[in-house]
């Protein structure tokens, strides 16, 4: 057995681990292989295959012999999921990849019994509890398909999929945040409030909960007012916006994300701040110029 790579009895270093997601379709229905872990760190959780890295070994082949070793079954090596660190019994770097059967028929076995008490198929809809926490989330994820967007950044990789609201008082004024540090682009420029469209949500959804999430207040959307190509140069980034004219309906704005928006104020719509964000001032000004029929 070769030493492992980060050896905490002579260095002062974090554990590489490689873990296997391994999924099968049952009866039309994915499902994933877990084992109850025993006599190790995560104790009666279910949790995947996997092991440490050793010495002169690739993260592939690791994976695909602890699983031999582990299990029994025979793999391959598919997409890369995550990658983690938990700090929490000893310092550990975790790297996900999908282990894909090399043949379908195979059956787990339970190979190291000092430290799993057995392998079985469970359905990613009902997995068994408790499971590894970092596990639970990625299930969660995955289902939700979020964790495949992030092979990829939107925006930058593909484009990105925002929506907006144009959200009037009785003054007929447009109520616009400045852009804080944290914010994803257009730092230090008013904007009207909005942000990203989640997988499977509605544009229409999707701006209820980012108003929601930005001010706290409860908006009634009347319309779609404008489509805009958000194609930002300097940051390159490029995002396809509808928006939408709004109405609030309960509550006042406040900021509840400050890293993200630093003010918010209400504004003219003839007398706007000089320092507007793209598509803000793109929309706001056909607003203006009674391009846009509200």
């Amino acid at each position: 057995m070769k030493k492992i790579i980060f050896d905490k009895e002579n260095e002062n270093r974090p554990y590489v681990a490689a873990n296997a997601v391994i999924f099968k379709k049952i009866k039309n229905k994915e499902h994933i292989l877990l084992g109850k872990r025993k006599n190790v760190a995560g104790h009666n959780q279910y949790f995947i295959p996997g092991g440490h890295i050793q010495i002169g070994e690739k993260i592939n082949d690791c994976l695909i012999r602890e699983v031999k070793e582990e299990t029994g079954l025979d793999v391959k090596i598919g997409r890369t999921f995550w990658i983690d660190e938990n700090f929490e019994v000893l310092p550990h770097i975790n790297i996900y990849l999908e282990g894909v059967l090399l043949d379908l028929n195979q059956k787990p076995k339970n190979l190291e019994p000092e430290k799993c008490y057995g392998w079985d198929w469970y359905p990613i809809n009902n997995p068994p509890k408790p499971l590894w926490q970092t596990l639970e989330k990625f299930l969660e994820e995955y289902r939700k398909q979020k964790r495949i967007l992030r092979f990829g950044t939107p925006s930058i990789d593909y484009v990105g999929v925002g929506v907006a609201g144009v959200i009037l008082n009785e003054k007929n004024e447009v109520l616009l945040q400045l852009r804080g540090e944290k914010a994803k682009n257009e730092r230090g420029l008013w904007k009207l409030p909005g942000g990203q469209i989640e997988y499977g949500e509605t544009a229409e959804n999707a701006l209820k909960r980012e108003i929601k999430e930005e001010l706290g207040i409860e908006i009634k959307i009347l319309k779609q007012i404008f489509c805009l190509d958000d194609i930002l140069k300097k940051e390159n980034q490029h995002w396809l916006v509808p928006f939408y004219l709004c109405q609030i309906t309960k509550g006042k704005p406040k900021i509840l994300e400050p890293e993200k928006a630093e003010k918010i104020a209400w504004f003219p719509i003839n007398k706007l701040p000089k320092n507007l964000a793209f598509g803000t001032k793109k929309v706001l000004k056909k607003i203006k110029n009674n391009k846009i029929n509200l």
